[in-house]
């Protein structure tokens, strides 16, 4: 699986190549509720040597003892997280972020379909009843 994401003003932009997710989830936690300002956070993460960044500056913000938060400098869209400790190596990117074709504004129906939430996680702290 291939694919970009990147940030609202297109500033910060990162590429997977030829990965496969370590895991695709939907968290409900009251720490990624306040951070991306949404009721859950869908993500998918992948092994950080997967990962490119292709340009962009973003900022870190260590919201708990074990992930960081990273934002765009410039517009502040969060952009990914990714684990604290240097001994669990993935890079975790909201699938909101994921780029979309230019003229019908979708993601790729193939990669949508490969990164798909497969669990919610923390929902017992979940703001409403999720349907699927």
């Amino acid at each position: 699986l291939t694919f970009r994401s990147s940030c609202f003003c297109g500033n910060c932009i990162f590429e997977v190549r030829e990965s496969t997710p370590i895991f695709r989830i939907r968290c409900h936690c009251s720490v990624c509720q306040t951070f991306s300002g949404a009721d859950s956070l869908a993500i998918a993460a992948f092994p950080g040597k997967d990962v490119y960044m292709i340009q962009g500056k973003h900022d870190v913000t260590q919201s708990s003892p074990i992930l960081n938060r990273h934002r765009c400098s410039d517009c502040g869209t969060p952009t990914y997280n990714s684990p604290v400790s240097k001994e669990i190596d993935f890079v975790a990117f909201p699938l909101a972020t994921l780029q979309r074709d230019a003229t019908t504004k979708k993601v790729d129906p193939k990669v949508r379909a490969a990164l798909q939430p497969v669990v919610h996680i923390h929902y017992e702290m979940r703001y409403e009843d999720a349907t699927d």
